[in-house]
């Protein structure tokens, strides 16, 4: 509503208290997704700081779900990378991808995972 009434700082303020307060993993991913969606269209000034500290929290919780990488988490993590491409050459961004990357590579069976990351690094 607040974005379509052209209140673009209000609605980001907004997708952040929905991602910080959603119930259930799914979900939080969800609106995160759609947090960084919002940041990058309205262009939100927002230091690769806090885009790292989002990344940070999306692949933590992204990489402790048992079904992290199917379904509906999936297609959130997509949507989350796809948004994310254009702050990967931050140095702080990077270094989460980095780390979420081998926090992958640890989970020997999750070959969802390595196929994410793989092509989200890739220069």
């Amino acid at each position: 509503m607040e974005e379509k009434a052209g209140n673009a700082q209000a609605a980001l303020a907004w997708a952040k208290r929905a991602s910080e307060s959603a119930l259930g993993g799914a979900t939080r991913l969800q609106w995160m997704s759609n947090e960084l969606i919002l940041t990058n269209k309205i262009k939100a000034k927002r230091s690769q700081e806090e885009i790292a500290q989002l990344a940070k929290t999306f692949y933590d919780l992204l990489l402790s779900m048992p079904g992290g990488f199917s379904g509906r988490n999936l297609r959130s993590a997509k949507r989350f990378a796809k948004e994310l491409s254009s702050w990967k050459d931050k140095e702080a961004v990077e270094k989460i991808l980095r780390g979420a990357k081998t926090r992958c590579e640890k989970q020997a069976k999750n070959t969802a995972c390595k196929a994410y990351f793989t092509p989200l690094l890739a220069q």
